[in-house]
């Protein structure tokens, strides 16, 4: 739910954040472009690793991507950067997007028993909708009260930042081996038997 926040605010204002950022609309194009890229690409290559690495960690190495990549906006908005950086930019925010959430739906699948599917998924859906209210109304409170605009969006970019490192603190409390035993348990319960992949 936490870096679900973060996720879903710079989803929601990418646009304006490229304006922001003194995109035009061709350039905005074409970050749009690399990020929606880059996410497909990390998505899929995601699908292929996170088993070996582990769910919890490749979420945990993603939220670093997304961390750098918020404070990154924030300092070449308000530091001002060279284009080929917006570029790097454009591009971790497409390595996170894509491996975080392809990372996050497996875990949640992982920790979900066979037979109660649809009510894990139900509710892991329902917090991701409320946390992306939240953090979407976070980052407009911040940047529609502080002045100058621009500096109130710098800030709002380090609390969307600030969003993804709580999120890296709570996912290293998760203990991921309790939980998939426990998925496993309850589907032993019910006499459902974990076939072979």
């Amino acid at each position: 739910a936490v870096y679900n926040m973060g996720t879903m605010t710079v989803i929601f204002f990418l646009g304006n954040i490229g304006i922001n950022l003194g995109f035009k609309l061709d350039k905005m194009l074409l970050f749009a472009l690399v990020v929606a890229i880059t996410a497909g690409l990390t998505s899929a290559a995601t699908a292929r690793f996170q088993d070996r690495l582990g769910h919890k960690r490749t979420i945990m190495v993603f939220l670093v991507f997304w961390v750098v990549a918020t404070v990154g906006m924030a300092g070449s908005q308000h530091f001002g950067a060279p284009d080929w950086a917006f570029w790097i930019i454009s591009g971790a925010i497409g390595l996170a997007l894509g491996g975080v959430g392809t990372a996050s739906r497996a875990m949640v699948g992982a920790f979900t028993p066979a037979h109660r599917s649809a009510e894990f998924f139900g509710v892991w859906g329902m917090v991701n909708r409320l946390s992306a209210v939240l953090g979407i109304g976070v980052f407009s409170l911040i940047t529609s009260l502080m002045q100058p605009k621009e500096f109130g969006q710098v800030v709002g970019l380090l609390a969307v930042g600030g969003f993804f490192a709580v999120g890296f603190v709570l996912m290293a409390r998760i203990d991921q081996g309790a939980g998939l035993l426990a998925a496993r348990e309850a589907e032993a319960e019910k006499g459902i038997k974990d076939e072979p992949a």
